[in-house]
């Protein structure tokens, strides 16, 4: 109410979201989608994990990024020496793993 009254003292009229949504699509263009798949070469993605005493969530989040699709990808674990278990966990998680380094 109080946007409408400002909106009507500025000379101006507030638009809805149906309004908006018209709007939109007479405005904005919409892609099509490409007809045939284009196939770009992947580069190497690496994720660099900084661990300190993150034992209780370290081999969850190794496992989890293991389990990624994207094929060129490497993991970084840099334990910043931790008091608990976190660096020999990190191990244990990337163990057979070629992709992932400690």
């Amino acid at each position: 109410m109080a946007l409408d009254l400002i909106a009507l003292a500025a000379g101006l009229a507030l638009i809805g979201i149906a309004g908006m949504a018209i709007l939109n699509a007479l405005t904005f263009t919409r892609l099509a989608a490409p007809s045939e798949q284009i196939s770009a070469p992947q580069h190497t993605v690496s994720i660099c994990i900084p661990a300190r005493d993150e034992a209780d969530v370290i081999g969850q989040t190794v496992h989890r990024l293991r389990a990624q699709t994207y094929a060129d990808l490497e993991i970084l674990i840099v334990d910043d020496h931790s008091s608990d278990d976190t660096r020999a966990l990190a191990l244990a998680a990337a163990e057979g793993d070629t992709r992932v380094h400690v």
